[in-house]
């Protein structure tokens, strides 16, 4: 049967296949891309999520669970807000490390957009199984302050990344804002005048504008996470080899110069949440012949500051120990920290 747009029904079938095979692919793309590219496993896990969730569509819609008939008489797209459940706090997980490389770090602002997340979506539940139209204003009102803080704070998240990165990745990082702005903004909207608000617009009428507002914020958004990611990640390659040419040149010119290389000289601890900043300090500081020990977070600083101590005092013991034998040697003693010096960058540090 050849599909026409006589309706707004034949319009929401064909937006809702659209999405679907947008998913789809998009889920074999990014299983394609983790084991042969760079992928983060979030807009896989969303991918997938979609994809599953237009079939159920697709086929059960209009059955329960997928829409859930209340006995007072309110009608509940249970379905979407099912997906909603499971898509949007991982797309603010993905969300919170834009800008970044190497293994995920999370932070205040993750657990700052999971909050407001979560405040938003069972908020706009309630409104939409609410009869009273007292308590539907009451609890779209608490979901909008909720909601005003995820944008808050994406807002930061994305500004902070747009600072960061180098210069030709500014451009997506843009068009990422505008992709989350324009699917989430559409979400508020669509419930005021779609049926579990204000009725303008009919159920077809919202699931075309759901199905619009899921290619933005999901699909799209999803592509250009794994551009911005991918890139990053090609910097961080090219970086990584500029400084190793380099440290064969200069390893070249100190032989050929008869030049003995440089020996360490001390140990420094460098916490770089961004995981960005401290190649370029380990680079500089390694041709002094500082010896550069780096670290994601505090929490592995802790663990790695107690892992040389415990070293050192081994170390020394022996040290101690050989100088007792033979007692021409001085006893030495043991220092109080492993590091001669502990730098803590700040996430705000540009990426050079």
């Amino acid at each position: 049967m050849a599909i026409t747009l006589d309706s707004e029904e034949n319009m929401a079938d064909l937006l809702q296949w659209i999405s679907f095979i947008c998913s789809l692919f998009a889920s074999a793309f990014f299983i394609r891309e983790i084991k042969v590219g760079f992928c983060g496993w979030e807009v896989l896990y969303i991918a997938i999520v979609e994809t599953i969730k237009y079939i159920i569509e697709l086929g059960w819609e209009m059955d329960a669970p997928s829409t859930c008939y209340m006995t007072n008489g309110v009608v509940v797209p249970w379905l979407r807000y099912c997906e909603w459940l499971m898509t949007c706090p991982v797309i603010l997980i993905a969300l919170s490390r834009v800008g970044t490389v190497g293994e995920a770090t999370y932070n205040k602002s993750t657990m700052t957009l999971l909050t407001s997340d979560q405040g938003t979506l069972i908020m706009g539940i309630c409104a939409a199984a609410s009869s009273t139209d007292a308590f539907k204003i009451c609890f779209f009102l608490v979901g909008c302050a909720y909601g005003f803080n995820t944008f808050y704070t994406a807002t930061t998240v994305y500004l902070d990344s747009w600072r960061n990165v180098p210069d030709d990745c500014k451009n997506m990082v843009r068009y990422m804002a505008y992709s989350f702005y324009i699917g989430w903004l559409m979400f508020p909207i669509l419930f005021i005048i779609g049926p579990e608000g204000a009725g303008h617009i009919t159920g077809d009428g919202s699931t075309i504008g759901h199905a619009v507002a899921d290619l933005f914020s999901k699909n799209i958004w999803g592509v250009l996470e794994w551009r911005l990611d991918t890139m990053l990640n090609l910097h961080l390659i090219d970086a990584l080899e500029e400084e190793a040419e380099l440290e064969e040149e200069l390893e070249a010119e100190a032989e050929l110069a008869g030049v003995i290389k440089v020996q360490p000289c001390g140990k420094i601890l460098i916490v770089d949440e961004t995981s960005t900043v401290s190649l370029y300090f380990a680079s500089e500081l390694g041709k002094l012949g500082v010896d550069v020990v780096s670290c994601a977070s505090m929490l592995e600083a802790h663990t790695k500051l107690h892992e040389a101590l415990k070293e050192t005092e081994e170390v020394f013991k022996e040290m101690q120990e050989e100088a007792a034998e033979n007692k021409e040697l001085p006893p030495p003693e043991v220092p109080k920290y492993p590091f001669d010096f502990i730098m803590v960058l700040p996430s705000t540090c540009a990426f050079k």
